[in-house]
């Protein structure tokens, strides 16, 4: 363990402009091996090579013990294995999949068949390669791996049904969304719910300040990642994740009063309690909203 957290360690420092980033970073190197070595085997990937990996996913606006602290390490590390093209990497990867999206497909895609397909295409977006990069290596870890696969699959499953029903209108496609929640109650109320909870979103949206709603127009509707949307601002990755992160805290607040106030329901933080659904909801929004809304 301690060699393959000195050849991390020196990985990061290598990527770092920072002189005094060593400050720490010893204990901050173990804890990550620690969350490593908990879910995957550390000979997949090179001490080193995964330091490099990690430190372009660094906010160099803070520490680099705080900035990794902020980090899904064994998720990033799966990732960096299966960008590396590891066999067993890529098999668990497809367990990932399997255990955390599958299910999330069953109301929109339907029978096992389309799920399956679904999957297929998921995986040929994050994984063949476009202009020599892999949609995967865009995944920045400030979030678990299985929610970001839910909503990347999402989103390919509501493609495919507006594909195959281009007559779909935005209240279809949120309802499509709505019937992800978890029992034939909240299904009721996410129905019964649906005209006031795209009110209450579209709210909560025009309350952001602009720069923040051009943010989540370039990466709902044009799938930008997080990266381009930097080079745009001139900031790090890091800075536009917690840009998104803030903003998606902001908007369920938000659109939790507004539904406190319309609907009276304890059921509503039920109904809202999906993070993924929650995040296909603000994109389908979006993309039915004229670009200066």
């Amino acid at each position: 363990m301690r060699s393959v957290r000195v050849e991390l360690k020196q990985g990061l420092l290598e990527s770092l402009p920072d002189p005094d980033a060593h400050v720490d970073l010893d204990a901050a190197c173990t804890d990550a091996v620690a969350a490593i070595e908990a879910v995957h085997p550390m000979g997949w990937v090179e001490g080193g090579q995964f330091g490099r990996f990690l430190a372009r996913r660094l906010d160099p606006g803070v520490s680099p013990r705080a900035a990794l602290a902020e980090l899904w390490i064994a998720d990033l590390y799966l990732v960096c294995a299966v960008i590396n093209g590891i066999r067993p990497a890529l098999l668990a990867f497809d367990r990932v999949l399997l255990r955390d999206v599958s299910p999330a497909l069953r109301s929109i895609a339907g029978t096992q068949s389309n799920i399956d397909e679904t999957l297929q295409l998921v995986r040929e977006k994050l994984l063949v390669p476009v202009d020599g990069t892999l949609r995967l290596d865009s995944y920045s870890g400030h979030g678990p791996l299985g929610g970001w696969l839910r909503v990347s699959a999402l989103r390919v499953a509501i493609s495919e049904k507006r594909r195959a029903r281009p007559e779909l209108s935005p209240d279809e496609d949120l309802e499509a969304i709505l019937d992800l929640a978890p029992n034939a109650e909240i299904k009721v109320l996410a129905r019964e719910a649906s005209h006031d909870l795209r009110a209450a979103l579209g709210t909560a949206i025009a309350a952001q300040p602009p720069r923040i709603r051009a943010v989540l127009r370039m990466y709902y509707v044009a799938h930008h990642g997080v990266e381009d949307i930097g080079r745009v601002y001139n900031v790090h990755a890091s800075t536009v994740s917690r840009w998104l992160a803030k903003a998606r805290a902001d908007i369920l607040a938000q659109t939790r009063d507004h539904l406190v106030a319309r609907l009276q329901t304890s059921q509503i933080d039920s109904l809202l309690g999906h993070a993924a659904s929650l995040e296909i909801s603000i994109e389908s929004l979006l993309r039915s909203q004229p670009a200066s809304a």
